[in-house]
């Protein structure tokens, strides 16, 4: 060390920094520190020993200050372009990305070669969703070093965004001709394929990740997606579980995987979008049939929407953490522990109900002339799947031209802008600034869909919305869309009321809404030549035995078209059952009685049907031909009890007569 009062010889200076900076390296930092520190005392002008006792404080956390020595060393150095390099990689940091993004761009215009620069510039330019720059940012550097394959993943990332498929399939190809064993690319490169329906080749790049790495998360999630999207859902509930450890979703208490539930506590939280939890929260209700006590941790502006789950779930928006749980669950994954398949997804619809004075209040807005369309065209654009799937809104026009038909934006907060450049004749009617506007989320959409003919949406959370409603829906998806909507079919088990329009070849809207526009044109030429809608009175009783009765039917019936005139019609009377209020124990008791009964008239009438096929009229024909109308007999006594219990204005009477 030089003597007080004494500066170091450039020597010994030289030999400071050389020990600082090799203590620094091999990340002696309290070491290094006060190196950098003594000879900037001596020579604070030092601008390699600025330059690094600011990298120094970054790797500390201590940015403001790597900031301000990084700047000394350029004010002393303006073209070192690794000082340049480091103050923005501390900018990016910071978030202050056009800062960072100045700071590449001077480093470049020294050094155009500098490949590090080129490709955090890009990334700050993906981030920045620049993605035409960011590509040719990365094209840069790849001239200059073609074998970076990190770089050609992040080359081929760009290339999804900008749904340039095949050009992403083959970067990723590139970069595993030189690392075969490369797991995040062989990952991707599935998702690539699955995106341009190859989907066989998709789950062969998944399989083959996963056979060098095992439980390799994003592998696991995006099979698990193909084989949803394909209807395998055992396999696909399976391997989307490792979405946990991707999200890192808390572990309070022990997970649930389809354990007893009886006398159990369970607490269930939200997860993703919002149009996952109203899919979703169907299945909080299996879990309490089975006997537990079941919370929901669900975000506030989703309880009013969740009202009737309230008889059988707790809803809650901040974790009970002073409570004991015997279980916790994603709420994604309750489909997976109740071992859901496609023949068993509970399509009880409707299981969401609107508000009947905000009903009121928008059919009075809304008036009754003309055929009612509500639409919406635009999802979130920050959501990860938001690529091909929102609709430009001029799509819509050819509807705006069907005979009665009104065109009713259902849009809230992105799209909007599209609304001011409509095309002359395409006329949508917006909403009021109030419309959903309080902190409760969608109370006003679902009553205003009651109000509604129809409804035609992309494939955002106003599609779940009007399918959890039981309302007539039509949902336009794209190419490869969402695997809750799966592949080819026209319906969909998760919502009855709901008819799927599909992309043919991708981004091609035009097909999609000209089979819109036909079946909408029939659907009205169809409208003009029924009746319509006759109301005719009846009693309670009547109500919930038609529900039981549909209810089974619904059970049994596979014909899709069959399923569907069912469903609709529960559907309907579901709507009717919601304007009941709360029904009290003893009624709720024989509803469920009633169901009984049904199920018994059923599985006699299949057996009387049975007999009559073999022919058999003996004394098993005539034991079940009595139990018909013996059974009938209960059924028109539990009827009549749950008519008088509610009041009902009429009576079924049942009366014999006896004939000679």
């Amino acid at each position: 060390m030089p003597n007080a009062g004494r500066l170091p010889s450039a020597e010994h200076a030289k030999l400071l920094f050389e020990q600082a900076l090799n203590m620094h390296q091999r990340g002696r930092l309290h070491d290094a520190e006060d190196r950098y520190r003594t000879l900037l005392r001596a020579y604070p002008e030092h601008p390699d020993c600025n330059h690094f006792l600011g990298v120094l404080r970054f790797q500390q956390g201590r940015n403001d200050e790597a900031l301000k020595h990084i700047s000394a060393a350029l004010k002393l150095q303006p073209s070192n372009t690794a000082a340049l390099a480091n103050y923005a990689l501390v900018l990016v940091t910071m978030g202050r990305l056009e800062q960072a993004l100045a700071s590449y761009d001077k480093a470049l215009a020294i050094e155009p070669d500098y490949v590090d620069a080129l490709v955090n510039r890009g990334n700050i330019l993906v981030e920045l969703k620049r993605f035409d720059e960011a590509l040719a940012s990365y094209d840069k550097a790849l001239a200059i070093k073609p074998d970076y394959v990190d770089l050609l993943k992040n080359r081929a990332i760009v290339l999804v965004k900008l749904n340039r498929l095949d050009e992403a399939l083959a970067s990723y190809d590139k970069a595993l001709a030189i690392k075969p064993d490369y797991v995040e690319a062989l990952a991707n490169r599935g998702s690539v394929l699955t995106m341009l329906k190859r989907h066989d080749e998709a789950l062969a790049s998944y399989d083959r990740a996963l056979k060098i790495r095992p439980g390799h998360p994003d592998a696991l999630i995006d099979r698990g997606w193909l084989a949803l999207l394909q209807g395998r859902y055992a396999e696909g509930w399976r391997d989307y579980e490792s979405r946990r450890e991707v999200k890192k979703l808390p572990a309070l208490w022990p997970k649930w995987k389809g354990e007893d539930l009886r006398e159990k506590r369970i607490i269930v939280y939200e997860e993703q979008g919002l149009g996952d939890v109203i899919q979703c929260c169907r299945f909080l209700t299996l879990l309490a049939a089975r006997g537990a006590q079941v919370t929901f941790l669900v975000r506030a502006s989703l309880h009013r929407l969740l009202r009737p789950f309230e008889r059988a779930v707790r809803v809650v928006d901040k974790p009970p953490t002073a409570e004991i749980f015997d279980f916790q669950s994603a709420l994604m994954s309750l489909p997976g522990g109740l071992d859901t398949t496609l023949e068993n997804i509970p399509a009880d619809i409707p299981y969401l109900y609107p508000e009947e004075p905000l009903v009121a209040r928008w059919r009075e807005r809304l008036g009754s002339q003309g055929f009612k369309v509500g639409i919406c065209w635009q999802g979130k654009p920050d959501y990860k799947d938001e690529p091909g799937r929102s609709i430009p809104l001029r799509s819509f026009q050819p509807l705006a031209r069907v005979p009665g038909v009104r065109l009713i934006s259902l849009q809230k907060h992105h799209g909007l802008d599209q609304l001011e450049n409509l095309p002359p004749d395409m006329r949508v009617e917006g909403l009021d600034q109030d419309f959903d506007n309080g902190p409760d989320a969608f109370v006003d959409t679902a009553a205003m869909m009651s109000c509604l003919d129809l409804i035609i949406t992309s494939d955002t959370s106003i599609a779940h919305l009007a399918g959890a409603l039981g309302r007539p829906v039509w949902v336009t998806l794209k190419h490869v869309p969402h695997w809750l909507w799966m592949l080819d079919r026209t319906d969909s088990p998760w919502y009855p009321t709901m008819t799927l329009y599909r992309q043919e070849v991708r981004d091609d809207w035009t097909t999609v809404f000209r089979a819109i526009t036909d079946d909408l044109a029939k659907l009205r030429e169809l409208e003009r030549g029924t009746i319509g809608h006759v109301l005719i009175p009846g009693s309670v009783g009547e109500l919930f035995d038609r529900m039981t009765i549909l209810t089974i039917k619904a059970k049994h019936i596979k014909d899709p078209d069959r399923l569907h005139n069912v469903n609709h019609e529960l559907g309907l009377l579901r709507s009717v059952e919601a304007t009941c209020g709360s029904l009290g124990p003893e009624v709720l008791q024989l509803v469920s009685e009633l169901q009984s009964i049904n199920e018994r008239l059923w599985a006699v009438e299949d057996e009387l049907r049975a007999c009559e096929r073999r022919q058999a009229f003996g004394e098993e024909f005539i034991r079940l031909a009595r139990a018909v109308y013996k059974t009938n007999d209960q059924r028109a006594a539990v009827k009549k009890r749950i008519n008088i219990l509610c009041g009902s204005q009429i009576i079924d009477e049942k009366s014999y007569v006896s004939r000679p």
